[in-house]
């Protein structure tokens, strides 16, 4: 797909573009998953943010020494296991007033979510 190229850990790095947000998490998802050394990350429940926060770490994901603790904060600070947790259908979703969202509406749940999680990333 197309690329940009910005200077991260090193001059002039390729980064993918998408057309949206939902894009984006579905391909790096899929990246993790098609990487060997991710493999035992998959092994984890998907709810273990701190488990993942470790393991991608190990996985040489983050290149920052503090990344685990870093991500567990940001994740503890905006209740994003909460989300999360709803996205897998492991505990029920309320909003709206104590409205509860069946799993017929579970995709525009995630969709809300996603919104957050893109809110929360520009702040931050």
């Amino acid at each position: 797909g197309e690329s940009v190229k910005h200077d991260d850990d090193a001059k002039g790095e390729c980064f993918r573009k998408y057309d949206s947000p939902e894009d984006s998490y579905r391909d790096h998802s899929n990246f993790l998953r098609g990487r060997d050394h991710y493999a035992f990350l998959f092994k984890l429940n998907p709810v273990d943010y701190k488990g993942w926060a470790y393991g991608l770490k190990k996985a040489g994901y983050a290149t920052n020494p503090n990344y685990p603790k870093i991500l567990i904060k940001t994740i503890e600070d905006y209740n994003l296991n909460t989300l999360t947790k709803a996205a897998a259908n492991e505990i029920p979703v309320y909003y709206n007033e104590g409205a509860f969202v069946d799993d017929n509406t579970t995709s525009s749940f995630v969709k809300q979510a996603v919104d957050q999680v893109n809110n929360i990333v520009e702040k931050v």
